[in-house]
């Protein structure tokens, strides 16, 4: 469901792709239709397609997907993986060609400077064994299975104990502290 989360964030509600991010100076992104409708990913992607893009941030011509968050779903289980693909590919077909992002001249600085991550798959290891399902439950091996690949670390950092965000841009206010010692003692 987390991994759903995302990709609705990113994508809307229908998945046919909207405006996600719009920062003046920046860039304004869109993020891609993925249905099967005119303009979507749906209509020529291959399963093999579909595990490039979002195991590796990986576009179908061996490009690199700008801002594709590839790191947590990188983790998914075979199985968790399969069954993201088989639900974006039910979800029913919307005509809609987003318009290209715009990456402008400070984001370009930030994008070179390291400032700011947008290509996961420069980051990713892509050799990485497939993580081993895990047995949903109450249990700290699921939470930590939920934590990668819900994208917790990307904001709260490895450990959990926040600060500045990766690649987030330079005013953007850091992440708190998600442990135990940090800003949820006592909940």
């Amino acid at each position: 469901a987390t991994t759903i989360g995302q990709c609705v964030d990113c994508h809307g509600e229908n998945l046919a792709g909207r405006e996600f991010l719009n920062a003046p100076g920046i860039g304004r992104f869109n993020s891609a239709n993925l249905t099967g409708g005119q303009g979507g990913a749906g209509q020529n992607f291959s399963d093999a397609d579909w595990v490039r893009a979002l195991r590796h941030g990986v576009g179908k011509d061996g490009k690199p997907l700008l801002i594709m968050p590839a790191q947590g779903f990188n983790s998914l289980s075979a199985e968790d993986l399969g069954a993201l693909i088989a639900y974006v590919k039910s979800v029913p077909a919307v005509d809609h060609v987003p318009e290209p992002s715009d990456v402008q001249l400070l984001g370009r600085a930030l994008f070179m400077l390291g400032q700011i991550q947008a290509l996961a798959a420069e980051t990713i290891d892509h050799a990485a064994p497939i993580t081993p399902a895990v047995q949903p439950g109450v249990t700290a091996e699921y939470g930590q299975y939920l934590v990668r690949v819900g994208g917790c670390v990307d904001c709260h950092g490895p450990n959990l104990s926040g600060g500045p965000m990766n690649g987030a841009p330079p005013d953007a206010p850091p992440a708190a502290n998600i442990t135990p010692g940090g800003e949820i003692v006592g909940w």
